[in-house]
């Protein structure tokens, strides 16, 4: 069996030629079909926000949960849900208890880490 010396260069030339042609395809921009108002939007997040009692909370592993579920407790607040792939919970606010303050109370809790109101990203303005 021969070896043929000269299709190999030509393979390693054509190779990484064909990577880069594919590599540089174009991509399309996408364009908004209606502009969207800045201030519609500012508005409907400012309502949003008033309404929203939901808060985030992120807690260390171990006893921070512990102390966490004692102060949720103690708040009158109630969870609505457990993030069991991390530390995490999302608490329901009462409506007579300011959210301000339960904010502060939460985050100075021991063993929490992170607690913030819950969000809604919209991605297309329809």
């Amino acid at each position: 069996m021969r070896l043929n010396l000269l299709s190999i260069p030509l393979r390693l030339v054509l190779l990484p030629a064909l990577f880069a042609f594919c590599a540089c395809s174009s991509q399309k921009t996408l364009t908004a079909s209606a502009p969207v108002s800045a201030e519609n939007t500012a508005e409907n997040t400012s309502e949003w926000l008033s309404t929203n009692r939901v808060l985030i909370v992120f807690y260390e592993g171990g006893l921070g949960r512990r102390h966490l579920m004692k102060q949720v407790k103690k708040l009158n607040c109630s969870i609505i849900y457990d993030y069991h792939n991390f530390n995490a919970v999302a608490l329901k606010v009462p409506e007579e208890a300011s959210i301000d303050e339960v904010i502060a109370r939460l985050r100075q809790t021991k063993g929490v880490l992170q607690v913030s109101r819950d969000h809604v990203y919209k991605l297309d303005a329809r």
